[in-house]
């Protein structure tokens, strides 16, 4: 590991890491946003944003996470905008940085190929239905 604690690795070596869901949750801070907005009349699904953190399956160190927003009318949820967060520094051919901002252009491109919404609205199901018991 570098000093400036990045895990640095070509755009090939990404594509072959796994990953797995470590936890979501709806941010409470903008939840009680929605809750006054559906106070002073229609609920603003807008109002609806959480994140989402995930590490490599091989426990090699590599994280990824991320904020989403609810779409409406939707209900789908997605990535936002410039809200990722990793120890990723992805590496050029010669092996220099490709720098924060490719980095993360091209995490957001991998991630459109990932099941996470479905995944990070299970887990907030199941998180509310523990909460009700």
């Amino acid at each position: 590991m570098s000093i400036d604690f990045y895990l640095r690795l070509d755009a090939a070596q990404l594509a072959r890491l796994r990953f797995e869901h470590l936890e979501s949750h709806v941010d409470a801070d903008l939840s009680d946003l929605a809750v006054q907005a559906r106070c002073e009349g229609a609920w603003l699904t807008e109002g609806i944003e959480g994140y989402t953190e995930w590490v490599d399956s091989a426990h090699a160190g590599y994280s990824i996470g991320w904020d989403w927003v609810v779409q409406p009318p939707t209900g789908l949820l997605a990535l936002k905008a410039h809200s990722i967060r990793t120890n990723i520094m992805l590496t050029q051919p010669d092996g220099s940085d490709a720098g924060r901002s490719r980095t993360e252009l091209h995490l957001a491109e991998l991630l459109q190929t990932w099941s996470w919404p479905d995944i990070v609205l299970n887990t907030l199901k199941q998180s509310s239905h523990q909460l009700l018991r």
